[in-house]
């Protein structure tokens, strides 16, 4: 069996968020951009850039989950990133390539991969009071553990600017 590698698609917010769960990606001339809130899994695709997508450029919408789900856990996202590459690639975006939520557990790819990425530490090791992006530092889910043990310091310094919450939020994901 073959398993896709999705491609590098980029998370509003990093992380791709919830409710609802959004990333975007540019290949060629092309941006690709897909959603999932109220259990509807969208991608769209178009040449006019990342902003507005129109009905005509739907290439897919499958209500792969319940009616007011807007979530997705980090091995949920992986199998459904990558799905989405290989329609993107195949130009195949057939419903029968992608699974219920109900059913996603089951697949090969429902596992830790390269998306999402989630914010573990900071660069900056809390050396001042205001944080900018750069600040943060995110790796792969598939990533975070081995992050972790060889970086503690960086990994600590972010519980002093909220990060507790946010480590409570990516700790769930992890596990979904």
């Amino acid at each position: 069996m073959r398993f896709p590698t999705p491609f590098p698609f980029v998370g509003t917010p990093p992380d791709g968020g919830a409710c609802p769960v959004q990333y975007e990606l540019k290949i060629e001339e092309t941006w690709w951009f897909d959603h999932y809130r109220w259990g509807s899994l969208c991608v769209y695709g178009n040449t006019g850039g990342p902003v507005e997508f129109t009905v005509a450029e739907t290439k897919l919408q499958l209500q792969i989950g319940g009616q007011y789900d807007g979530f997705m856990g980090a091995r949920e996202t992986n199998v459904y990133l990558s799905f989405i590459s290989e329609s993107i690639a195949s130009g195949d975006f057939s419903p029968e390539h992608y699974p219920p939520k109900t059913e996603v557990a089951k697949h090969p790819l429902y596992m830790l991969g390269p998306l999402p990425v989630y914010w573990v530490g900071m660069r900056c090791c809390n050396r001042h009071k205001t944080h900018s992006e750069e600040c943060r530092i995110y790796v792969p889910a598939q990533d975070i553990n081995a992050w972790i043990k060889d970086n503690p310091l960086e990994h600590e310094a972010p519980k002093e600017s909220g990060f507790k919450k946010a480590w409570k939020w990516v700790c769930a994901r992890l596990e979904e």
